[in-house]
């Protein structure tokens, strides 16, 4: 036999709900890379004063703006997707004018990190350490390894 709950244990279980829902969260949570609970701004107004045109990264299966229509902004195309980063955070959305979502770093395609920073308008520092699984020695700006043929740094 079912016994039906108490007043007392209905209420106790709609505090406990609300009180959960409310709560801050105590580390950011990702579903498909989508961060819920970082702080982040949201990201940057996307305006072009026209359709803009994308180029081919040389060697690279991701696009950026012309370099004369580039915004403040990183944004690169990659398949249907596009990623925007900008003041240290990452964005990802499926349209070029909207519907941003801040992720994490580790959703970020890594053909996007073997761009050369001279396309960068801001070059993640953090892809700077060779420790780093975004780290692609694409830093020098496309003019090959920072290491001399004998393998001393110059």
């Amino acid at each position: 036999m079912h016994r039906r709950p108490t007043r007392a244990a209905w209420w106790l279980s709609l505090a406990l709900a609300l009180a959960a829902l409310t709560a801050a969260p105590a580390a950011a949570t990702s579903i498909s890379g989508v961060l819920i609970g970082k702080q982040a701004p949201s990201p940057p107004r996307i305006l072009f004063k026209s359709a803009p045109h994308w180029e081919a990264v040389p060697g690279s299966k991701v696009y950026l703006v012309r370099a004369e229509e580039r915004p403040a902004y990183d944004l690169f195309r990659l398949g249907s997707l596009f990623f925007l980063f900008d003041q240290g955070h990452w964005y990802r959305s499926s349209r070029q004018d909207r519907g941003y979502v801040v992720i994490d770093e580790r959703y970020v395609p890594v053909a996007i990190s073997g761009v050369p920073s001279r396309h960068w308008r801001s070059y993640p520092k953090g892809w700077l350490n060779p420790k780093n699984p975004h780290y692609s020695g694409r830093h020098d700006n496309g003019r090959g390894s920072s290491k001399s043929k004998g393998g001393k740094h110059h």
